[in-house]
């Protein structure tokens, strides 16, 4: 058991020690990086809608609009993985709108 905890430990460092080496990326660093979204396109499905987020949106606040009677988690859940896992909208960015969520 101690061995296979040092082999992870070992390992881990040498991942550790590669990144670390690495030159950072140019011009914002590494939080303008880690800020990038995928396009919406990419996510979208037959009878979903992409809109524009304006500042202030939030997945919970689409929940409350887009299904007003409903218990707003389960919304949020599906939002969140229509746009590829992330959990927080940027102002200006594509967000898609499940068509189930769309109810026509």
């Amino acid at each position: 058991m101690a061995g296979t905890a040092a082999a992870v430990a070992v390992v881990f460092g040498l991942l550790l020690a590669v990144r670390v080496s690495q030159d950072p990326p140019p011009s914002g660093g590494w939080a303008e990086l880690s800020g990038s979204r995928a396009p919406a396109q990419a996510f979208a499905g037959p009878g979903d809608q992409i809109r524009v987020a304006q500042a202030g949106d939030t997945f919970w606040a689409l929940a409350r609009e887009l299904a007003p009677d409903q218990d707003p988690r389960p919304v949020v859940d599906l939002l969140v993985a229509a746009n590829g896992g992330q959990s927080a909208i940027d102002a200006g960015q594509e967000v898609v709108i499940p068509a189930e969520l769309l109810g026509g």
